[in-house]
């Protein structure tokens, strides 16, 4: 029984030692353009992007009543990521935000999102 304690106090001090906290972060990349159509046009182009990025869960599109702002919150199930875009017809642009926790594959997302634009 001895050993057993003598074991057991060893392994729970060398998981002590060599435990390490977890480390995460949100990586956000953003880019914004000038619009050449109205809002309603440029979210029915980021709901098209959206989908063929990758991005098809939980749409949901909120219109600003009271400013001429239209967003879209998108998500993928491919991971923890997700979209946004805003089209803001008072200053004539439109921005979009790609977010996820790792850094190579956020960017890999964001480009996945750019060219389902064009």
């Amino acid at each position: 029984m001895k050993l057993f304690s003598s074991v057991a106090a060893a392994v729970a001090a060398g998981s002590l030692i060599a435990a390490v906290p977890a480390k995460a972060s949100t990586i956000v990349i953003t880019t914004s353009w000038i619009m050449n159509h109205e809002k309603e046009k440029c979210i029915k182009n980021a709901v098209k992007a959206a989908n063929k990025s990758g991005f098809s869960e939980s749409h949901e599109i909120i219109t600003d009543k009271s400013r001429p702002i239209t967003s879209l919150y998108a998500y993928t199930k491919a991971g923890p990521y997700a979209m946004s875009v805003e089209c803001n017809e008072d200053n004539g642009t439109a921005a979009l935000a790609v977010s996820g926790i790792m850094a190579e594959k956020t960017h890999e997302r964001f480009e996945d999102v750019i060219r389902a634009w064009e």
